[in-house]
């Protein structure tokens, strides 16, 4: 039963030696360890502490993990009613962040709860099969732009194919 609190401990432990550097990568844990162990609190107060020099909204775990920190907050009927509507309010408008930066977690999300997508969602193109093929090829990528040198003009004539029966790219002559 003490098994959460002792890990999150010793996270919280490796993570003081190091934090600004953080080379055993203790931030990817902390807050999976934080919500098993609980201590919602301390996961959102290392949130509020720590986003503006650390952007910790950027990395998907703190992304849905305060959220959830906030709603289990919210659910905790020792607190007074206005700080659990508070934590309800601030669970609401972080899970819509998340699912703004990271929409390829939503059907995932809604399939684990048995909810299924309206035919609008489960079609549009941030959902589709290839939505994370996309945006894993547009983060991964460098754009052509950044690879070339601006004086030698642009790679490809228009009307230039880049593979034999490819279809023209007027804008980049690629596709």
């Amino acid at each position: 039963r003490g098994c959460p609190r002792t890990a999150l401990e010793y996270c919280k432990l490796i993570l003081s030696l190091e934090p600004d550097e953080d080379p055993l990568c203790m931030l990817l844990l902390i807050d999976h360890l934080t919500l098993r162990a609980r201590n919602y609190e301390y996961l959102i107060r290392l949130f509020q502490e720590w986003e503006a020099h650390r952007n910790l909204s950027q990395l998907p775990n703190f992304a849905f993990s305060v959220p959830l920190a906030y709603f289990l907050l919210s659910q905790q009927t020792d607190l007074p009613e206005h700080e659990r509507s508070s934590a309800r309010e601030k669970a609401s408008l972080l899970i819509q962040q998340a699912l703004t930066m990271f929409p390829g977690v939503l059907l995932p999300l809604l399939e684990s709860c048995s909810v299924r997508p309206d035919a609008t969602v489960s079609s549009h193109r941030f959902f589709g099969p290839n939505a994370e093929i996309r945006l894993t090829a547009h983060t991964c990528v460098p754009q052509p732009h950044a690879l070339r040198p601006a004086a030698q003009g642009p790679p490809f004539t228009p009307g230039h194919r880049a593979l034999p029966g490819s279809p023209v790219c007027p804008s980049l002559g690629l596709c």
